[in-house]
């Protein structure tokens, strides 16, 4: 099995979302559990997307998210990587736990991607949270592949 760096890939880049926050979108990748993103209501379905930069590619294989438990805690969605900002290949899709700490997905990239972005599709309770989306802080991790785990995917 893969094991994953240790250095967030969340830096000197820019964070961006679908809809326009309540707070701060930087709060996101600040290095601050304590910060919150959040967006105004009816903003479900909505996204969060980080952008390397030019030129700057990752093989990302594990996103974590640090939330507060809340009703508009990211619920369901996918994780999705790109190099045009256009054209999306989905990396994973499913539930994330929405309770107090950091949730993390894990998944199999051998692609470096400039683009990961996070379509949040469901919140822990829309109909409480006004359809809000708030999380406090979101990293991304490079997988390292021993070479018998290469091996094994070749068969």
């Amino acid at each position: 099995m893969p094991t994953y760096g240790t250095t967030d890939r969340c830096t000197g880049g820019t964070v961006s979302a679908s809809n326009a926050s309540e707070q701060p979108i930087a709060n996101l990748v600040d290095d601050d559990t304590g910060t919150t993103w959040g967006t105004g209501s009816d903003s479900l379905p909505g996204w969060v997307k980080y952008d390397f930069g030019v030129g700057v590619l990752w093989e990302i294989s594990k996103v974590r998210l640090y939330m507060v438990d809340d009703n508009a805690n990211p619920k369901t969605g996918s994780i999705e990587g790109s190099n045009n900002d256009s054209d999306w290949d989905e990396l994973w899709s499913g539930t994330w736990i929405y309770t107090t700490g950091w949730q993390e997905q894990t998944f199999i990239n051998r692609v470096p991607y400039r683009y990961i972005k996070l379509p949040i599709t469901d919140v822990k309770n829309a109909g409480l949270s006004g359809g809000r989306i708030y999380c406090h802080e979101m990293e991304m991790y490079e997988g390292i592949y021993p070479a018998s785990f290469l091996l094994n995917m070749m068969r």
